[in-house]
């Protein structure tokens, strides 16, 4: 038995490490027969840290369980994967591994910097914890490759990082499934053939797929926009409705033909990547930055983002006053603020309320801290008490979570829906939405 790991095979310009692997489990499960060993039909798909500097267009990292039947298998299926980094994995890198700008991004953009990595044991999972929820560096890797590995690299091999994280993952705690469809290559440059009519009624006929609609904007978001080999992808929380609703896509008359297919047990829609979730008080004016960022400080000196194309989010960050409680869930970005996926208001700021008025007419006002309320006027005192209608409505209930678009989401960002809205620590610090899953 052993694990597979590849990462960092594609760029901007075109390719997709998920199909260079794609490609090497279809050979070796062609050669299964003759070589006694056994390639698991459910290989790994892992998303890391979205900040990573030498991130990938996807930032993901994949990997397959192997079981050699003997020793001669194994030595075999180590001279395979020699002839397959040469046929498969370098041409690929090649093709497709320079370095060009980004239409979306300004962010310096990396060559890529492929690393295969065979492993007779896997590394321990916490190497794939610090790979999903920070910045790890390739000379780190040395203390975890388990011994009697072999590795693959080219152009740094950065790859490496990925590599041995998809094949650290287990995903005991959470995970969900991708069936990915490949396009032919005389179809790469063509603009895609998805049959619409299915896509909009897919998530009514396989109810248990997920994240592969946005309703908010009646889009489709199963088909990449980019240059590359994937034609679409169906996310669902169970492997056998995953496959089921790429087929029932796939074999329509209006899809363009497809290559091949494969399901991954994926890490997507986990929230693996969140570290807490805090509870806060908002201590400084909102304030809107160009393109209508919003931002503001709290009482434990958190400086919060909310990006315009988070929604819902942005919205109820806008509309925040200062001494509002809040709770939120977000990503600490390299320069200490935190990048909010997910917010409710818990409590109104006292800005937000009036005095409740005298029996004369008059707004009663405050004499002091503790002191109690005056009228103005008359002069009648009553008890500290707040009026029960609000001087600034929220236009949030309090309690209520929100969340961006399905189309503004990280892969990583579990959506409120999938499991009721609520959360649970995990004992890796970070928190998880509750409920069952596939």
């Amino acid at each position: 038995m052993g694990w597979l790991g590849l990462d960092d095979t594609d760029g901007l310009g075109g390719g997709c490490t998920t199909h260079t692997m794609h490609r090497i489990i279809t050979t070796l499960e062609n050669e299964c027969s003759e070589n006694d060993w056994v390639v698991s039909p459910r290989p790994s798909l892992v998303r890391l840290w979205p900040f990573a500097r030498r991130r990938t267009r996807g930032n993901a990292a994949v990997a397959v369980e192997i079981t050699c039947n003997s020793e001669s298998s194994r030595l075999a299926l180590c001279a395979r994967l020699d002839e397959l980094w040469n046929e498969i994995v370098v041409p690929d890198f090649e093709r497709n591994g320079t370095a060009i700008t980004s239409e979306h991004s300004e962010r310096e953009q990396s060559e890529a910097s492929p690393a295969m990595l065979w492993s007779p044991a896997r590394p321990d999972q916490e190497w794939y914890w610090r790979c999903v929820k920070g910045e790890v560096e390739l000379a780190d890797c040395e203390a975890v490759i388990p011994p009697g590995s072999r590795l693959w690299q080219c152009a740094g091999g950065h790859g490496l990082i990925g590599a041995l994280a998809a094949v650290s993952w287990l995903g005991e705690h959470d995970h969900t499934w991708e069936v990915t469809c490949y396009r032919m290559d005389e179809n790469i440059s063509l603009k895609r053939r998805i049959p619409e009519s299915r896509c909009i009624i897919l998530d009514e006929k396989f109810p248990e797929t997920i994240l592969n609609r946005d309703p908010t904007i009646s889009k489709s978001l199963i088909a990449p926009r980019t240059p590359c080999p994937v034609l679409f992808g169906i996310r669902a929380e169970d492997g056998d409705a995953a496959i089921g609703a790429a087929k029932w896509i796939f074999e329509s008359a209006d899809c363009e033909p497809i290559s091949g297919w494969q399901l991954w047990k994926t890490n997507q829609a986990t929230d693996d990547h969140i570290t807490t979730i805090s509870k806060s008080i908002v201590t400084s004016p909102i304030s809107v930055k160009k393109h209508g960022h919003a931002a503001f400080t709290t009482d434990c000196g958190t400086d919060i983002v909310a990006f315009s194309q988070g929604g819902e989010v942005n919205r109820m960050a806008q509309s925040l006053r200062q001494g509002d409680e809040i709770e939120y869930s977000g990503l600490c970005a390299p320069d200490g603020s935190t990048h909010v996926e997910k917010m409710r208001l818990i409590s109104y700021s006292d800005k937000r309320r009036r005095r409740p008025l005298c029996n004369c007419g008059k707004r009663m006002k405050s004499m002091g801290n503790g002191q109690g309320i005056r009228c103005p006027d008359c002069g009648e005192r009553r008890p500290d008490s707040w009026d029960d209608e609000l001087a600034i409505e929220s236009p949030f209930a309090l309690g209520q979570w929100v969340e961006p678009s399905a189309s503004n989401r990280r892969h990583l960002a579990a959506p409120l829906g999938r499991r009721g809205g609520q959360y649970s620590k995990t004992k890796h610090g970070n928190y998880e939405m509750l409920g069952n899953h596939g």
